[in-house]
């Protein structure tokens, strides 16, 4: 009887200790913007915090929910991101995930857009919405994150781009996924070249932004090539033909329209310059992403980044 009573102790215990809502990852779910256009790329900021009084790995798993509805989105994939790296502090044996210590906060991107695949006419119908994350522990759910958003209608040049987009395809809010053997002869490069500064242009400078995280490592990978005696010159333009052209993004960011990447393609703008040598310009570009505070992530690589330069000794007092 005493073997059978500590077997159920022992098991609950553990059952507890491994219960994500008990190690304490609480959830909230963030947007850049409030208003949407139809085919729109929906980009939302996951943060979680520790809140708990020791060191835990960081582990999540949650369903999406919109307008209430019962039925969660269907994820076939993973929407996300790469966060950025363990924190400082963080406590890592052989083989194990990170822990983080308490009071750590990491953030991810999520794209609803595709967490909600399934759900695409609900999710762009016109009007206003409400979404919520709902964070996912052994025994169900247990913490909620909710925020609001409205689908608009578009006008000017969005209108006539995304007018442009309906016509090519039959799912519209899939026109970023759409590929071509040619490049040029894809939707996007399309929409870039005839309204290159509407919102959706936006997008396509900077889609597959997850290439574009590492702005330290392409600054270290062009000083390698100077200390090897390599042709530097070609590895930077190697660096340089990645994501958009510098021309391109900073002429986007004068004359084109505010959409949930901006300050993704004012951070691309900011590491180019930088493999130019212009890094006081550099510093500027990434400054106006921290003075925003639009995305947490951004605002984060950017802190990064101007520490590293400063380090290096490449900035002006």
């Amino acid at each position: 009887m005493k073997r059978h009573i500590f077997l159920f102790a022992f098991f609950t215990l553990l059952a507890t200790a491994l219960h994500p809502q008990n190690q304490q990852w609480s959830g909230k779910l963030t947007l850049p913007k409030e208003n949407w256009l139809p085919a729109e790329p929906i980009i939302a900021t996951l943060e979680f915090t520790n809140n708990s009084k020791t060191s835990i790995p960081f582990k999540w798993s949650g369903d999406f929910f919109i307008d209430r509805n019962p039925e969660a989105c269907i994820q076939k994939d993973i929407p996300y991101v790469s966060a950025p790296p363990p924190m400082p502090g963080s406590v890592k044996t052989k083989n194990e995930i990170p822990k983080e210590i308490p009071g750590t906060i990491r953030r991810i991107d999520a794209n609803l857009s595709r967490a909600c695949s399934k759900k695409m006419e609900q999710l762009y119908s016109p009007g206003k919405h409400e979404i919520c994350i709902k964070l996912k522990g052994l025994k169900g759910y247990y913490d909620e994150s909710c925020v609001e958003y409205e689908i608009v209608n578009p006008t000017g040049v969005d209108k006539q781009a995304y007018e442009f987009i309906k016509a090519q395809i039959i799912e519209p809010d899939k026109w970023l996924e759409q590929y071509s053997e040619k490049e040029e002869e894809s939707i996007r490069h399309a929409v870039l070249s005839k309204y290159p500064t509407s919102t959706y242009a936006g997008y396509v400078l900077c889609n597959g932004r997850s290439q574009f995280n590492d702005a330290v490592g392409y600054l270290q990978r062009a000083e390698k090539s100077r200390g090897e005696r390599k042709n530097c010159k070609s590895e930077v333009e190697t660096l340089l033909a990645q994501g958009p052209r510098l021309d391109t993004a900073q002429s986007y960011l004068i004359n084109g329209s505010d959409f949930a990447y901006y300050d993704v393609l004012r951070s691309i703008v900011s590491w180019k310059l930088a493999l130019l040598g212009k890094y006081d310009e550099s510093r500027t570009e990434c400054n106006k992403v921290i003075a925003s505070n639009k995305s947490p992530i951004e605002v984060e690589r950017c802190k990064e980044f101007i520490a590293y330069m400063e380090q290096k000794g490449y900035l002006k007092k």
